[in-house]
């Protein structure tokens, strides 16, 4: 056809210049040439160690496209963050997880590498041409195919746990710019209690009908007061911060909204038990044990000489042909494989070592969870309930006349107080969540 008629055209011209032979020897050279091209060709072809692609055609455009697709949220000033919106912004958001997709990435390109046969090489001299094409025996490019399979499983494992860190640390983050705000408001609500107090106290001093001193036990709990509401202002500042850091936010203008107990979700320790290998923790020792045993194969393989077909075409018109091979004399593969079997037999220790470490951790972080549990069902249900009932009954005295509007404030305060200490329960345990969280899966 027009374009095999202009290849070698340009191939004749090319032999012609170099060569500066006339034009009868110029095709005759074109056709030794050509018989060299060819019986490379098929001596390639008929080798039965050719591995089947990684990839078709049609999925090439999904590994080489960018992977990071989503943009990034760009909150405005004063906007409501669930917990939902905040984990994808994350996401979009995390180098660690950018960085992990671009090697998984790479680690297909690798495999597809890894089975590819070698090029044929050319060599362009003045008293001959030759060509040399490697022959893989044994298996070879199947067991480098497999060897970065594993590989990949590997990157992909590690993708699986920037994801749980990623998530924990959000979810962390946001948890504690949930607390903090309610905190803030009962922290205020207290303050605005207390200056109540003192106001009424300072009305009877004006009244005479108490002493002075009477507002001291009062200036000392406003300033306590405010300046525990000056901590968590700062507190609630820098929560805020990180939040708008970890989800890329130009502004940190926001309010996180959204249910305590919707923050913490966990599956059963005996289901995680059962399932060890599933975390991403397991599977990447696994993915590495993996590996070794490819390797350990690929060692055999190479175990299997590989050698060279060379073809040349002299200034005498004459073609030579000879073959390469290395004379396995040292014993030097033989040890490659005897270290490749050790180095299976250690990966495969490492993971159960892996296994065993990740169900004592868990167990350990499961018992702190359960610990910091019970600390908040204590705080937010016999606290706060004993609390809120002795607030009813004193309201009812306050009705009746019995005793002043600073005994009623005095127990709403405390009950604010409280409040605020399940508060600080609740982010215990979510922080003993947040270890359990950072290497499970839910």
């Amino acid at each position: 056809n027009g374009l095999g008629h202009s290849v070698w055209t340009d191939q004749f011209n090319a032999i012609k210049h170099v060569s500066g032979s006339n034009t009868l020897s110029t095709i005759r050279q074109m056709k030794k040439i050509s018989i060299i091209v060819f019986a490379l060709t098929m001596v390639a072809c008929a080798s039965t160690d050719r591995p089947t692609p990684f990839v078709t055609n049609d999925s090439r455009s999904t590994l080489d496209a960018n992977p990071l697709t989503i943009p990034t949220s760009d909150w405005g000033s004063n906007a409501n963050i669930t917990l939902e919106m905040a984990l994808t912004a994350a996401r979009n958001n995390s180098p660690a997880l950018k960085a992990a997709q671009f090697r998984i990435v790479a680690q297909q390109h690798t495999q597809r590498a890894a089975g590819q046969y070698p090029n044929p090489e050319m060599t362009l001299g003045n008293e001959k041409i030759g060509l040399s094409q490697p022959v893989i025996l044994g298996g070879d490019l199947a067991s480098k195919e497999k060897v970065a399979a594993a590989q990949l499983g590997i990157v992909e494992a590690e993708y699986q746990q920037a994801i749980l860190q990623v998530d924990a640390t959000l979810r962390g983050a946001f948890a504690s710019l949930l607390m903090l705000q309610l905190a803030n408001g009962y922290q205020a609500q207290r303050l605005v209690l207390t200056n109540q107090s003192l106001s009424i106290v300072r009305a009877q001093v004006d009244a005479g009908e108490i002493a002075r001193g009477a507002t001291t036990t009062l200036l000392l709990e406003q300033a306590s007061l405010q300046a525990q509401q000056d901590a968590l202002s700062l507190q609630l500042d820098s929560a805020r911060h990180q939040l708008a850091t970890l989800v890329g936010a130009a502004s940190n203008d926001f309010v996180a909204i959204g249910e305590l107990n919707t923050i913490v979700k966990l599956p059963k320790l005996k289901e995680l038990l059962a399932n060890i290998e599933q975390l991403p923790a397991v599977a990447k020792s696994l993915s590495q044990a993996q590996v070794a045993k490819m390797q350990q194969d690929l060692a055999y393989a190479q175990a299997i000489p590989d050698f060279n077909i060379e073809l040349f075409y002299t200034a005498d018109e004459q073609v030579e042909a000879s073959v390469l091979f290395e004379l396995p004399l040292s014993g030097r593969r033989r040890e490659l494989h005897r270290s490749a079997r050790q180095q299976l037999l250690a990966a495969q220790s490492d993971a159960d070592l892996s296994a065993q470490q990740m169900r004592i951790a868990l167990q350990g972080m499961y018992a702190q969870l359960k610990q910091a549990t019970n600390a908040y069902s204590r705080a937010s249900t016999v606290v706060i309930g004993t609390l809120q009932q002795q607030l009813l009954l004193t309201q009812s005295r306050f009705e009746a006349g019995d005793i002043s509007m600073a005994s009623l404030n005095d127990a709403e305060s405390m009950l604010l107080s409280a409040q605020i200490s399940s508060l600080e329960a609740w982010l215990n345990m979510i922080l003993a969540w947040q270890q359990v969280r950072s290497v499970v899966r839910t």
